[in-house]
């Protein structure tokens, strides 16, 4: 009677206690190694094919700019064209992201969406790089953007990856690839031809269709499946109940029918009805919820247009026009830069290559540090709000204080460093025009990446009914405001000017600022600036 537990017996065994078998297996220890390796080998794969496939639509659109230079003189055409051509190519990723998260929650798994976005980019590279004409090529940059559009709505199925690799895979690809993508561009058109360039896209596209069809498993397609296979979903299972019910139901009628029709007449009509036929009512009786779900299945299709009017909210749509205004000004310092900087400075190349390095090493440095700056004022603003102590709960983050940073760098890095640009490039020559240039536009994207991160942040915690497809409906609207908008960039610098242009765009920032800052008094936390410092004094209570 040993062996039975004892009052002094721990209820979770020490890793010491845990015992042996009495019959352990000859060959356990290996197949449990060559499992352990399978196992490391394909989570590696699957990293690896995360990072391509997510690295893609970036490249797709960081690499069109610093091309400009190349496709100009090969198709004999303007730069303004081409930057109102790779504006215009914007809307078509606005598409493919709508389409892609619709059919999204419309059911279809993701492999199937990753599929066809990435066949199109794939079709769109190859007709790129073999366009010998204005025409030809607007249409397969439009196919092309329209493949990478998915790519930046619907993350891949990486359920089986854990979750802090998947968060450093988003981050890592979201970071590298608007900095290494120009420079990628720019070097391949540079010294081979903008052809190669599209020939290496339309072949990365290929592979990573070939590993979407050969590799299921990679997408997360093959796990599903066997997930239905031995776990049917609650849908499934709830639809099996109420085709038991009916059988039940149909029974019954036909005992009753074959043992004595008179009892028939003596039910009421009601009853009668029921047992004609397993009415709706009959069902919501006895599995209520069931029918509940089941409704909601039906009606899944109309989910993606449903969430959409969560984009009417005001806080909501303040936020949104913010967002795609400084989004505009950083476009406009973007795409016509082969025009102003590059016609500018006599050295195209090298300029080019300079002010695009310098704006992607800014998103990366901004990204990294948005957390620290949040949390320092974080401290800082709950400390002056009535009844709270540093280091109490109190000082958990509303989602208002996340956007004093977007009203700092809204108010000052941005629209400063936009009317910077134009006053270098229009009245500093030589290398030191170039050096300021690259200046105003590392500290531009510094600022743009402080306003996009905390407002994103503060959109998904107010939408925390539907982030995922509120999220989504955001990105998209974001997407077809801006590129509706940088269609203009291009006939205001040939009719007003350089230094005009990039003076609207700083007034439009600074609308946008206004936006913001409306959007934080109006939750009832009202801002003070004192010492040039933006602060929240907030209400009290939390909420």
């Amino acid at each position: 009677m040993s062996h039975l537990p004892q009052e002094t017996t721990p209820l979770l065994p020490s890793a010491d206690s845990v015992q042996e078998p009495d019959h352990p297996s000859p060959n356990g220890d290996n197949e449990i190694g060559s499992a352990i390796t399978i196992r490391n080998l394909e989570y590696h794969v699957v990293l690896l094919f995360l990072s391509c496939y997510s690295l893609l639509p970036f490249f797709v659109s960081g690499s069109f700019l610093p091309a400009i230079p190349s496709i100009s003189e090969d198709l004999e055409t303007s730069d303004s064209i081409l930057s109102l051509l790779s504006s215009a190519s914007s809307i078509a990723a606005g598409v493919g992201s709508h389409f892609g998260a619709a059919y999204l929650l419309n059911g279809c798994g993701p492999s199937s969406i990753h599929l066809t976005g990435v066949f199109f980019l794939t079709i769109g590279s190859f007709g790129m790089a073999f366009s010998r004409t204005i025409p030809q090529l607007t249409l397969w940059r439009f196919v092309q953007t329209f493949g990478a559009g998915p790519g930046l709505s619907v993350s891949p199925n990486t359920k089986h990856v854990e979750e802090r690799h998947r968060t450093r895979v988003s981050l890592v690809t979201s970071l590298l690839g608007p900095t290494v993508a120009p420079a990628f561009g720019g070097l391949i058109s540079h010294y081979i031809s903008w052809q190669s360039n599209q020939i290496i896209l339309g072949i990365w596209g290929a592979a990573i269709c070939t590993c979407i069809v050969l590799f299921p498993a990679m997408s997360g397609e093959e796990r599903i499946r066997e997930t239905n296979r031995t776990e049917p979903s609650k849908v499934d299972g709830l639809q099996g109940e109420l085709r038991s019910l009916e059988e039940l139901v149909d029974s019954k009628k036909l005992a009753m029918d074959d043992s004595d029709s008179l009892a028939r007449e003596e039910l009421l009509p009601s009853e009668q009805e029921s047992l004609a036929s397993p009415s709706q009512s009959t069902i919501e009786t006895v599995f209520p919820m069931s029918v509940a779900v089941i409704e909601q299945g039906k009606g899944r299709c109309f989910e993606f247009l449903d969430t959409v009017r969560l984009l009417m909210r005001p806080d909501v749509l303040v936020v949104i026009i913010a967002e795609a205004l400084v989004l505009f000004a950083g476009q406009a310092l973007m795409t016509p830069l082969s025009v102003t900087v590059g016609a500018r400075y006599e050295d195209t190349n090298g300029a080019l290559g300079v002010c695009f390095l310098s704006s992607g090493l800014g998103h990366c440095i901004s990204a990294s540090i948005e957390t620290y700056i949040f949390r320092c004022i974080q401290h800082r603003i709950v400390a002056r709000r009535p009844n709270s102590q540093v280091g109490s709960s109190d000082l958990e983050s509303r989602p208002e204080d996340r956007l004093i940073t977007a009203v700092f760098a809204s108010t000052t890095l941005v629209p400063l460093t936009v009317l910077g640009v134009g006053l270098a490039t229009v009245y500093v020559q030589g290398t030191i025009g170039v050096m300021f240039n690259a200046m105003f536009l590392f500290v531009n994207s510094v600022g743009v990446t402080l306003v996009l991160g905390p407002s994103a942040k503060y959109l998904v915690e107010v939408m925390h009914e539907k982030d995922e497809m509120g999220t989504t409906a955001v990105s998209t609207l974001r997407t077809y405001l801006t590129s509706l908008g940088v269609t203009i960039i291009m006939p205001m610098i040939d009719n007003l000017g350089l230094l005009r242009t990039n003076l609207f765009f700083a007034l439009l920032v600074w609308i946008a600022s206004g936006y913001v800052v409306v959007n934080v008094c109006s939750s009832g936390a009202p801002l003070a600036i004192e010492g040039g410092a933006v602060e929240v004094l907030g209400r009290t209570g939390k909420g």
